[in-house]
């Protein structure tokens, strides 16, 4: 064969070769396939389907426009993610769409054909042959979600809900579960809107939600079911009742919302039986322990006891325990601090109070014994918890007893711990011939001291009127707070008015001493104004009514609307009685 002849031949095969690329290139630019997380599953369970769409394409993929799921549900809005990568010169994009479907009946189906168009070509996964087969025997537990109230429906039951109590009967302070129940079978527009009642006559504490969604069989129809939990404690005997629970439900985007209430329900509160000394109204099952930061002190140095309470019940409100004082040592309010757990549908955890203890008298003490009373409802009793005892060590600080015989120095929280004294430092000069006054002498010093002189007392005329006006202007605000907190007088709104009064002696003590912080604890207010000079009696009266406050916030319960009163009174006559005496910040 001659040269002319083979060049022919290989130009012809090229040109056919060069004309077939294209073709294949646009055949293979895009693809779609779908695939299934199972093949075979029961009436109960879930499908997922998978639609993948994949192409050597710049910009978006085409969504599918048609796609075959006979005899199954969609239960949720399909899920999309999308992918693009330039790997080497190559461009390569990729969209993935999941389907989450719940079989309708028995039986095989072909699921999973999905089509979509692209450069007017029309593409077609392949579908997926999947079996469904009988669930089995649903327990009977899940066929009624609770028998305390009566399920409402929307006409066609697509939506149901509910409203239980675990319990019909309890004792005054015992835990009572009320649980929300939403149940759907169909995929919603929007998200519900909740309204509980106000459960007004309890202290309500909130459980977390929970994500996953359970699937239940009520009358033979199959539905997701969600709840909203809180855990009540009921502040008061008799015939309680608790309002309905409503959600407002979207099942349309052109129809109007609906709207579901529950049935109110009824709770019978009994009252606790005869109560014991030193019952603070605790209920539940607890547990006490101590704990001490050294078991060997000085006399007159400080002692931190921490005392914890754990256990079931409402531990934001229990009270410190009691102890009886001792000769050998000064005790002051405790601080507080609560750790709460909520598993299992229940309120637990443990509230730990610090005390704190000033040493009087060197020698072998031994620290108070702390009494905690709680009533058991399981038992019915009440029970009273003492923790172990423990020793102390207190060394001689050669000091002769400076607690004891000057009690005045023991204000608070280690105020009474002596200071030490700084010896000045006296460094000799080495210029002692050296006298700067040499230099100045006649008018010329008296024109370098007059300036300042008089700068001086610019500053202090201005500190005084600015004083008088901060003071002014706190005491002014402190009252205008009073009379709006006065509106809150009402047991429903106990919390609040004694957080509000709370609030309101902090800032006029903050205003009244010139204090840093605008928000200090109760304990570091005290030691201000006790070493302000504030008088025992007023002092005596302003840490009654922080601490009933600081209860108030905790224990809402404990307090009537004529206690609420006479409180209210007592912060403005408080407020009355700090004016005019002169207080001073220490350090000033």
């Amino acid at each position: 064969m001659n040269i002319k002849k083979r060049l022919q031949i290989l130009f012809i095969s090229g040109g056919l070769l060069f004309a077939l690329i294209p073709s294949t290139a646009i055949a293979s630019e895009i693809a779609i396939e779908a695939f299934t997380d199972k093949t075979s599953l029961t009436m109960k369970d879930r499908l997922v389907l998978t639609v993948k769409i994949s192409g050597e394409v710049i910009g978006s993929l085409p969504e599918p426009y048609e796609i075959s799921y006979d005899g199954f549900d969609i239960m949720r809005r399909p899920s999309t993610s999308s992918n693009f990568s330039w790997i080497n010169g190559r461009i390569s994009s990729s969209k993935t769409i999941t389907y989450i479907l719940m079989p309708k009946s028995e039986g095989s189906f072909l699921v999973g054909k999905a089509s979509i168009e692209y450069k007017g070509e029309v593409f077609a996964s392949k579908p997926v042959e999947v079996k469904v087969a009988a669930a089995a025997p649903v327990a009977a537990e899940e066929e009624m979600p609770g028998q305390t109230t009566t399920m409402m429906a929307d006409p066609l039951a697509r939506i149901l809900v509910s409203a239980t109590l675990d319990k019909d009967q309890v004792y005054m302070g015992e835990a009572v579960l009320y649980t929300f129940s939403f149940f759907r079978k169909i995929r919603l527009w929007e998200n519900p809107e909740y309204n509980p009642p106000t459960f007004a006559d309890f202290w309500a504490e909130d459980l977390p939600r929970s994500t996953d969604q359970k699937e239940v069989i009520i009358r033979g129809e199959r539905y997701l079911r969600e709840d909203i939990k809180k855990v009540l404690y009921p502040a008061k005997e008799g015939l309680i009742k608790i309002g309905s629970t409503n959600i407002v439900v979207k099942l349309d985007p052109f129809a109007r919302p609906t709207t579901l209430t529950t049935e109110p329900l009824e709770l019978e509160v009994l009252p606790l039986p005869p109560e014991p000394e030193g019952f603070q109204g605790a209920v539940g099952n607890f547990s006490i322990s101590t704990d001490i930061e050294a078991t060997k002190v000085k006399d007159g140095e400080p002692v931190t006891v921490k005392v914890k309470i754990a256990g079931i019940g409402n531990i934001n409100a229990i009270s410190p325990p009691t102890y009886e004082e001792s000769e050998f040592l000064r005790g002051y309010e405790p601080k507080d601090s609560v750790d709460i757990s909520t598993l299992n549908d229940m309120i637990s955890g443990t509230k730990t109070f610090e005390f704190l203890f000033i040493t009087l008298k060197p020698g072998n003490v031994q620290l108070p014994i702390f009494k905690f009373t709680y009533f058991d409802p399981a038992e019915e009793l009440f029970k009273t918890l003492h923790t172990k005892e423990i020793n102390l060590t207190v060394l001689d600080s050669g000091r002769g007893g400076v607690l004891s015989s000057d009690p005045d120095q023991a204000e608070f929280y280690g105020s009474n711990v002596q200071k030490k004294t700084l010896r000045p430092i006296h460094m000799k000069s080495e210029l002692d011939n050296w006298n700067p006054l040499s230099y100045i002498s006649g008018a010329h010093l008296v024109m370098l001291i007059f300036p300042p002189f008089i700068l001086l007392i610019a500053i202090f005329l201005k500190k005084i009127i600015n004083k008088r006006a901060g003071g002014l202007k706190g005491i002014k605000r402190a009252l205008e707070e009073h009379r709006k907190a006065g509106s809150l007088i009402n047991p429903e709104n106990s919390r609040d008015f004694f957080s509000e009064t709370a609030a309101i002696l902090n800032d006029y003590f903050v205003y009244l001493l010139d204090l840093p912080s605008a928000a200090m604890p109760k304990e570091e207010i005290h030691l201000a104004l006790s070493q302000a000079g504030m008088p025992r009696e007023l002092l005596a009266r302003i840490e009654k009514s922080l601490s009933m406050a600081e209860m108030g916030r905790f224990s809402p319960a404990r307090y009537g609307q004529e206690e609420m009163k006479a409180f209210h009174k007592e912060v403005k006559d408080i407020i009355h009685s700090c004016e005019g005496l002169g207080l001073r910040r220490p350090g000033r």
